[in-house]
């Protein structure tokens, strides 16, 4: 069998993605932004494009959140860091096929 006859993987579907501000991800409106694989140029999903009133809300929501986070133990920050990177080990394979 050629390279060209061997079966290709199946691109994932496409999917839309809001902005995430203050812990979760909003309902994506108005313009997307077409997010391309480099390698191939396919559309692998959208975001939203939050304009100037989504940054604001984004910046307000790490305002309000910097107080917080500045007082949490540089240990307890490192355990959440730490536990990120475990969600993203877990997910390797999935995120690699973007």
């Amino acid at each position: 069998m050629t390279i060209a006859e061997q079966p290709r993987p199946t691109a994932p579907a496409v999917r839309d993605w809001g902005s995430f501000v203050g812990g979760h991800f909003e309902e994506p409106t108005g313009d997307l932004i077409e997010v391309r694989d480099p390698a191939r140029w396919e559309v692998i999903g959208r975001i939203a494009d939050a304009g100037p009133d989504g940054v604001d809300r984004a910046v307000e929501a790490a305002r309000a959140a910097f107080p917080a986070w500045r007082r949490t133990p540089a240990r307890e920050r490192a355990a959440v860091v730490g536990a990120l990177a475990d969600r993203l080990a877990e997910h390797v394979e999935e995120i690699a096929a973007l």
